[in-house]
């Protein structure tokens, strides 16, 4: 998902193996994020010929807007990922409260003013 409420990215890759079917090996995928973020090197299930396997990640991204990308070889899939600590969301929503009421009031005095002055 884009908005995810914590500092630990969680997702999931497609792999597909397009050997012929006696083959099979454990993919090493590269998972980072940026910026500022870190690169690990995760080591996929057993993927046999002629099959594709889903797999999860997870990977600490920090707060904010990141970058999270999955690569193996030269196949690479990215995607912007907002991650926001659940304490952080409830302060946002307070201080959105807090300044709509204050604009409500301010147009209702306002309001009021222009209405005894005549």
């Amino acid at each position: 998902p884009f908005v995810q409420l914590s500092n630990t990215v969680k997702g999931t890759y497609s792999i597909k193996n397009t050997g012929t079917e006696g083959t099979g090996f454990y993919p090493k995928v590269n998972v980072s994020s940026r910026p500022w973020g870190s690169n690990q090197q995760l080591e996929a299930s057993l993927l046999f010929g002629g099959r594709e396997r889903t797999n999860d990640f997870s990977v600490n991204a920090g707060l904010g807007l990141r970058y999270v990308e999955v690569s193996y070889g030269a196949s690479k899939k990215g995607q912007w990922v907002v991650t926001v600590a659940p304490w952080m969301l409830i302060v946002a929503l307070l201080i959105l409260l807090v300044i709509g009421m204050e604009f409500a009031l301010f147009r209702r005095r306002r309001k009021s003013k222009s209405s005894t002055s005549l």
